[in-house]
């Protein structure tokens, strides 16, 4: 064992794998957006006719289905259901593809023009960096402010500071929103940014709107820079942005927001005349979380009122509900890879299982024509009185019952020593000189090996083939020998696929085979 030639296989390997990590990190890490808005165009045209294909499958089962109910054929009425099911999650699958792909090419628009408008790229990052500051920034006063007992004198501070920071991220709400190629889309899909943008908190009613600014977390998940600098260090981030992209689990949270704040308010304008606790928004904004989460109420406050009451039971029973399917929907993202790995394996065996089914009924019904084609050739052959005339019914024969393209039949002249090409016929990007000599070319170091040996009959000869790369086909060379004496050759050109059968590599040269003792008695 060579140690050192090991341990530089070693250095090898291990430099390897981290261009293997690099390459499965850069394949985790993509996005939509990394791409450009033309590929984009490109992917969008290709979902929309994969969009198409599926519709007519559709159109034609719903036929089959409603023929099959008129015909009371109940058996074939359910597994056209079952398919129209199938093909319509496939049309719904493609959709969510679509829309994904039209948010992604609007959002690529904005980021360039946002590039654009800034000057380039570092510019860009600056103000997504600025940006990002601003909303940490007001989410941090928010919690402060409502967590601490705070002064007049620093309460108005914190307003000012909080109205400007406001301001500002309002401004860039309709910066974005004038740049957006489509503004009604940006603004359905970013109006939670406007809402938390706005300064009401200078309102007297303007606390109850503060935790709208909470919203503003999902803006943090938008941002692509912050998302790649964190990424880097938590690997599980994309995991959780992914996560929380859900509609599912997106509504979820959206409903459980409204009802926290719905349950404290409600709870303190209806109980505080029996509990003066609940006047303050943090014990009434926890007295809601408690009971929507947990159902744990009593713990904290047992209502008093009707009212008060019917609100509770209500909160507990859709809080059950928004519990569950946010649980529901967590633990569906967290199997989601096995169970997708899963699906792929049995779609892709079951893709295989088909193929094979088709190649075996395929070469099944090729066998038998083929067995029936070579029964027929082989009278044909030992009827002829003319090389020329034989070579063109091998040829004929060839390109009729197989799927060969172009075929040609070169005897041996031992005189000239050369290959002269008798008759050939096909494909026209394929044309043979009329006399061939023995070149390097596959057929000519084929022909010249036989010719050398002095029993090439003793050999058990076997088609030699070439792959002819540029024009994605296949070269089969077939040698006939007669009389221990080296006739001359059949060539073959034929699909590349094909060359794996056992059919298409038996049935030239077994005609190969009939034809060299027809050649040779009519030399």
């Amino acid at each position: 064992m060579d140690s050192l030639s090991d341990h530089l296989k070693v250095k090898t390997l291990q430099n390897h794998s981290m261009e293997v990590r690099e390459i499965r990190r850069n394949a985790r890490n993509w996005r939509l957006m990394d791409c450009t808005v033309d590929t984009l165009e490109k992917m969008r045209h290709a979902v929309i006719e994969e969009i198409e294909k599926v519709e007519g499958k559709l159109k034609l089962e719903n036929s089959q289905f409603i023929d099959f109910i008129d015909s009371a054929r109940p058996i074939e009425a359910e597994e056209t259901r079952e398919n129209i099911e199938t093909l319509t999650n496939s049309w719904q699958e493609f959709n969510k593809h679509l829309g994904d792909i039209d948010n992604a090419i609007l959002e690529r628009q904005l980021q360039l023009r946002l590039i654009k408008l800034f000057r380039g790229r570092k510019g860009y990052i600056a103000f997504e960096v600025i940006v990002t500051i601003a909303i940490i920034a007001v989410i941090g006063l928010v919690i402060f402010e409502l967590s601490s007992n705070l002064t007049e004198p620093l309460a108005t501070q914190i307003l000012l500071v909080e109205t400007g920071i406001s301001i500002f991220l309002l401004c860039e709400f309709f910066l974005r929103l004038s740049l957006s190629s489509d503004r009604g889309w940006y603004f359905r899909r970013y109006w939670v940014d406007f809402v938390a943008s706005l300064p009401i908190s200078i309102l007297h009613f303007g606390r109850v709107f503060q935790f709208a600014r909470f919203l503003r977390l999902l803006r943090l998940l938008r941002i692509g820079s912050t998302i790649r600098t964190v990424s880097h260090v938590f690997r599980g981030l994309d995991k959780i942005i992914k996560t929380f992209q859900l509609n599912l689990l997106k509504r979820s949270l959206f409903i459980a927001i409204l009802l926290l704040l719905f349950g404290a308010f409600s709870i303190s304008a209806i109980e505080v005349p029996f509990n003066n606790d609940l006047s303050e928004w943090r014990e009434s904004f926890w007295w809601s979380f408690t009971t929507v989460v947990t159902g744990g109420f009593a713990d904290l406050y047992n209502p008093e009122t009707a009212m008060g009451r019917l609100i509770t039971v209500g909160l507990v029973l859709v809080g059950f509900v928004v519990t569950s399917v946010f649980t529901a929907s967590l633990t569906s993202v967290l199997m989601e890879d096995d169970s997708s790995r899963i699906e792929r394996n049995q779609k892709s065996i079951e893709g295989e299982m088909e193929a094979i089914q088709q190649k075996l009924d395929l070469l099944s019904g090729q066998t038998n024509q083929g067995l029936i084609a070579l029964e027929v050739v082989a009278q044909q052959l030992s009827n002829q009185s003319d090389k020329t005339a034989l070579a063109k019914i091998l040829v004929e024969a060839l390109l009729q019952h197989f799927e060969i393209i172009h075929a040609s039949v070169h005897l041996w002249n031992d005189d000239t020593a050369v290959l002269e090409t008798t008759f050939q016929q096909g494909d026209g990007r394929i044309v043979y000189d009329q006399t061939m000599p023995l070149d390097n070319s596959v057929l000519g170091q084929t022909m010249a090996a036989l010719v050398d040996l002095e029993n090439p009959a003793s050999l058990d000869i076997e088609p030699i083939t070439e792959s002819l790369y540029d024009l994605a086909l296949l070269r089969m060379i077939c040698p006939m020998v007669a009389h221990n004496q080296v006739v001359g050759a059949v060539q073959v050109i034929l699909p590349e696929e094909h060359g794996r059968y056992y059919l298409y590599n038996r049935a030239p040269q077994t005609l190969a085979h009939h034809s060299a003792l027809a050649f040779k008695l009519l030399a």
